[in-house]
């Protein structure tokens, strides 16, 4: 599914193929250090930004000829105590996962000593806010769904769940359904494909393609399932594929989504439209610089949030990093994000600036019609991808390579916990950082 950006977001860094921090740029790591790990307020037995400026000063203060030496011994140091850092947070949201998983009905205050003793056990105490976030947010999620299926079932009796779905996606379903309530979502099995169709959403080649979704759409009548739904096409799956496969797949989506903020997938993302301002014409080069940033939105909160979605949900599967590949690199496949988007990115684009007033003057005066702007929109998207993407696609895959012949397949779990710490494009800086 291809999630709506919106159009309002924080200015932040726009070079996301920059080059692999250097050892050198001390400055930076402390600077940017803990708004590049947003998931992971990075306190343990020592606080890596306070520890860097520690290494700045003491090269600083060495002798000018022992400084590259120094530098070196030193940071080999901090890499090393990171390492060990990450591996203990990510174990800790292991285990916290796993319980809540066991205890969906677990009250606020047993779940609290809970990631305490998960803190202490894992030496991440210091690190215990983080945890006590996440959990505040999977109440609020599951305590969203109980009361929801809850009035569903008073008010509706034995139909509650057609009138759930009718509500959810407008029709009443044609079909049996059967859904089941999770921890952090409701689970909907379709038998019909023409319910499936209309659950999906989007592209109806692709529906029927489907086993199954994590749906981000907003629902109107019942908002707080918004983002909290998991469909699966019973007529394309078998149960035990469907228990097996899709289920966990799916549901590691609707994990991040709801337990992790969006930071874990999405750094960067940009107001596109704010050097533009509304009511006016503008000329090409305004234009192409709108275009340019709009596409780096696209770019960072869509495709790479979805691509790191996928990933870690397949991975949640057991799937070899291979078969990953494979199926996320099939340019005829359901994750060709520039093409089966194509055409809702070029309307958003279009939308946002006719909302805004805007008008184009191309060459020789001559005003951009809608038609010629999208024509100019699908041409800079499918260079963005072959470009921007794909080679992130490339690096994000030899950085998996990497860190699973470090840990092996059996590690799955932890090295997903890793993963998710970071946004998908510094996942080859955590491959060297755990080597």
């Amino acid at each position: 599914m291809t999630e709506q950006i919106p159009s309002n977001q924080e200015e932040g860094e726009m070079d996301i193929e920059a080059q692999e921090l250097q050892v050198e740029d001390l400055d930076f790591w402390t600077l940017s250090f803990l708004s590049e790990h947003l998931d992971m307020p990075e306190r343990i037995d020592f606080d890596p930004s306070e520890e860097l400026e520690k290494i700045r000063k003491a090269v600083a203060e060495s002798p000018k000829e022992e400084q590259s030496q120094q530098r070196v011994l030193l940071m080999a140091s901090f890499k090393k105590r990171l390492k060990i850092l990450r591996e203990n947070m990510a174990q800790a949201q292991l285990e916290l996962e796993h319980f809540i998983r066991e205890n969906p009905q677990v009250d606020k205050k047993e779940l609290l000593l809970t990631v305490q003793e998960i803190a202490h056990r894992n030496k991440v105490s210091d690190q215990v806010g983080s945890l006590d976030n996440a959990v505040d947010l999977y109440l609020q999620a599951h305590s969203n769904i109980v009361d929801t299926v809850k009035s569903y079932k008073v008010r509706y009796y034995d139909n509650w769940q057609n009138k759930l779905f009718e509500d959810l996606f407008g029709y009443p379903p044609r079909g049996q359904i059967a859904i089941e309530t999770m921890p952090i979502n409701i689970y909907i099995k379709i038998g019909n494909i023409e319910d499936y169709v209309i659950a999906f959403g989007g592209s109806e080649d692709i529906a029927r393609n489907s086993g199954g979704a994590s749906l981000q759409s907003e629902f109107p009548k019942v908002k707080t399932l918004s983002a909290k739904v998991l469909i699966e096409n019973t007529s394309f799956t078998n149960p035990t594929y469907s228990e097996g496969k899709i289920k966990p797949h799916e549901e590691e989506h609707l994990i991040h989504k709801n337990i992790y903020p969006r930071s874990a997938f999405v750094q960067g993302e940009q107001n596109w439209l704010r050097d533009v301002g509304s009511n006016r014409e503008i000329e090409l080069p305004l234009f192409n610089q709108a275009m340019h940033k709009s596409i780096t939105n696209i770019f960072l909160a869509s495709w790479l949030y979805a691509a790191k979605t996928e990933i870690l949900a397949y991975m949640k599967n057991g799937r070899s990093i291979s078969f990953i590949k494979q199926t996320l690199a099939d340019p005829h496949g359901l994750y060709n994000f520039e093409d089966n988007g194509k055409e809702y990115y070029q309307n958003w684009f279009l939308g946002h600036l006719r909302k805004s007033g805007i008008k184009v003057q191309g060459l020789d005066n001559h005003q951009l019609t809608d038609e010629e702007i999208k024509i100019i929109y699908s041409g800079a998207l499918e260079e963005a991808w072959h470009k921007r993407y794909l080679p992130m696609f490339e690096k994000v895959f030899q950085a998996l390579e990497k860190i699973l012949s470090n840990y092996g397949s059996d590690k799955y779990p932890e090295i997903m916990r890793l993963l998710v710490q970071e946004p998908i494009s510094k996942w080859p800086r955590l491959a060297k950082i755990l080597s």
